[in-house]
């Protein structure tokens, strides 16, 4: 092979290797974890879990509510941010399905919901 087609197959590998983890990045999602298995080892990570709202406190002048999740096994806060016309409609007991990334808060461990879906 000449170096021309060298460089013409390594671009095409890169853009193919490219291509492919966009897909992934798109279509991998986190699996559900029990909310007393959640540690500070999975940090800015993304998260998921399901669980019934304990306690609402909304933060209205900073268009934010701070969400007490529970399951089963333990409680967790949820930081839910939201655009002030579009302002989400939450309460006590409703059971939800949270996708979001870990953060920590005053050495307090929290997820920033980025998805946040009713359980009928």
């Amino acid at each position: 092979m000449n170096q021309k087609n060298l460089l013409k197959l390594s671009l095409l590998i890169s853009i193919f290797g490219i291509l492919t983890l966009l897909i992934l990045l798109t279509t991998l999602e986190p699996t559900i974890t029990k909310i007393s298995e959640i540690e500070s080892k999975y940090l800015n990570k993304n998260i998921k879990i399901i669980g019934k709202i304990t306690n609402i406190k909304d933060y209205k002048q900073y268009n934010f509510f701070i969400l007490t999740i529970s399951d089963s096994t333990s409680k967790i806060d949820v930081l839910v941010e939201y655009l002030e016309n579009k302002k989400p409609n939450f309460s006590k007991n409703q059971n939800i399905l949270i996708t979001g990334r870990l953060t920590q808060y005053k050495d307090n461990l929290q997820i920033q919901a980025n998805e946040i879906k009713e359980i009928l």
